[in-house]
């Protein structure tokens, strides 16, 4: 399996998550792993360069911050030079959130079915779920089937199974930060299926939790993107 798909960890400011979390790969059998460092600067480039160090995998640097969604897109560009056995790629991110027993899942259903996206989505009943990931992953949810016709159940994964040829077309999608994963289920309305595969539901209590989610700024991006989904549309009725 693990020749034929390729770990994306976009990075941006880790802590040692993501090494114990390219360790636990490693352990599992993965080689074929991709990291891009988002600009993280000179107080992280021990983190990158002990991942490099001790498990060979590569690492690509931004020089400044560029978003998770141009992370994503430059590593997709890179993966089949680097990478040409590979057929697809999982995304995951570099917080703890992502095992290595989901990310072999997700990667498994993309091998069984190489056609579709695959989406890891986590259950969201669970009381260690902070309310405010639970109600934007809800609101999401909501907006997007009724907007778009596309129904998912965890909207915010970016534990994601993709094909090859899908990556090539989000190349071309906009989106240069979060937004760039909601534009990912709205452009694959009319290009793929979406399957979905139950992954864990990680919060570690106790432990602050890694993340660079503006929730004003990316939240008003995210949804600016269903108001130009509508009058998209609307164009194309007219």
């Amino acid at each position: 399996m693990t020749d034929r798909i390729v770990v994306v960890i976009p990075s941006y400011e880790p802590d040692r998550r993501l090494v114990n979390l390219c360790a636990d790969l490693y352990a599992a059998g993965w080689r074929d792993v991709l990291v891009v460092d988002d600009g993280s600067g000179p107080a992280y480039r021990s983190l990158f360069a002990e991942v490099h160090r001790d498990f060979g995998y590569p690492v690509f640097v931004h020089s400044v911050n560029r978003g998770k969604g141009r992370a994503l897109k430059n590593a997709f560009q890179r993966i089949p030079a680097l990478f040409p056995n590979a057929i697809g790629c999982v995304t995951a991110d570099s917080d703890g959130q992502h095992t290595p027993e989901d990310i072999d899942r997700c990667a498994q259903a993309l091998i069984d079915e190489p056609d579709r996206l695959i989406l890891g989505c986590r259950k969201f009943n669970s009381k260690d779920v902070p309310w405010k990931s639970r109600f934007g992953n809800e609101l999401t949810i909501r907006v997007l089937g009724a907007v778009c016709g596309i129904h998912v159940s965890d909207t915010q994964t970016g534990l994601r199974a993709i094909p090859l040829a899908y990556m090539q077309k989000l190349l071309d999608v906009p989106g240069e930060r979060f937004s760039f994963e909601t534009n990912m289920l709205i452009y694959a309305r009319d290009v793929i299926e979406i399957r979905e595969v139950p992954i864990r539901t990680v919060y570690q209590k106790g432990e602050e939790r890694v993340t660079h989610f503006r929730p004003v700024r990316d939240s008003v991006q995210i949804y600016s993107l269903f108001l130009k989904y509508i009058f998209r549309r609307l164009f194309r009725l007219s």
